[in-house]
């Protein structure tokens, strides 16, 4: 949870700004306004959290440990206690890795809201991660705008992904406002995107040139992506938040701290992973306008 909380902080720092605006305009626009407000309860719904999850960590992991420095041998130790409070402690570590996630992937719609109030649609977001294998994995993601079932991980290579391949080299924010004409230049791949469906793609005349016609569903563009394999075989098409047509993938790291020296040993980094940052994620947006 730290390390997600630290790829984001320096955006959520942006609160510190409000009472200065005001000082200097007399008062704030209704707009951004509703922006830090968005911001302020990011922070503080962290601040919160992390204290909580620190804690009652640190109680549940002594617990664990008591069960040895009570015992007055190895054989004293009781093995059903002991496997309860460990599995307590394990269970608490990973839900609320996944409860305090959904809950910053809910506050950035949210802001998203706040920002743009004329999109028929939410940004879709989710987490990501390398595996042993090199391989990219989402492992959060917000199941309202997901057609996969909650079971899919939904794995794939780092190449056959241009924004988190991106993000991953340059150890900085991909970012792309038009995907259906990177796709038709190969400039931009995506494991669910067929590319000769994507070649072929036109979004329609009235589409094109009526901007009231952007905010309905782009069948066109829908059809370029995979259907959803469901459980019986079946397929459905995938949700319309999917398809998105821009996208931002942000590095989460720890680039820009000062880590001390024991931090370093036990997360076994490199020097240059130390001065450099090393990735311990992705946050990936999409959004299909």
């Amino acid at each position: 949870m730290a390390f997600i909380e630290f790829g984001l902080f320096n955006f959520f720092k942006l609160s510190a700004v409000e009472p200065l605006f005001k000082r200097l305009t007399g008062s704030a626009t209704k707009p951004y306004e509703r922006r830090l407000e968005s911001i302020e309860k990011i922070v503080c719904e962290n601040q919160g959290e992390l204290a909580q999850y620190s804690f009652l960590a640190g109680e549940k992991h002594k617990k664990v440990k008591d069960h040895f420095r009570n015992a007055a041998g190895e054989f004293d130790i009781n093995l059903d206690e002991l496997k309860r409070d460990n599995e307590s402690l394990e269970g608490f570590l990973n839900n609320g890795l996944e409860s305090i996630t959904m809950l910053n992937l809910h506050m950035f719609v949210d802001y998203f809201k706040a920002c743009k109030k004329h999109s028929n649609y939410l940004p879709r977001l989710c987490i990501k991660v390398a595996d042993e294998n090199g391989n990219i994995v989402k492992i959060f993601v917000d199941r309202q705008l997901d057609s996969r079932e909650s079971g899919d991980l939904d794995s794939h290579s780092l190449e056959s992904s241009t924004a988190v391949s991106t993000a991953k080299a340059r150890g900085k924010i991909y970012h792309c406002e038009n995907i259906p004409k990177h796709a038709r230049t190969l400039d931009y791949k995506n494991s669910r995107l067929n590319v000769d469906c994507a070649n072929r793609y036109d979004p329609g005349f009235w589409y094109k040139f009526n901007v009231k016609y952007r905010h309905k569903k782009d069948e066109n563009w829908i059809n370029c992506w995979d259907r959803t394999e469901l459980a019986d075989g079946s397929s459905i098409p995938p949700s319309i938040e999917e398809c998105y047509k821009s996208t931002m993938v942000v590095p989460m790291s720890l680039s820009g701290n000062r880590l001390g020296d024991e931090f370093v040993r036990l997360c076994r980094m490199s020097e240059a992973e130390a001065r450099e940052g090393t990735t311990f994620g992705f946050l990936c947006m999409g959004h299909c306008e």
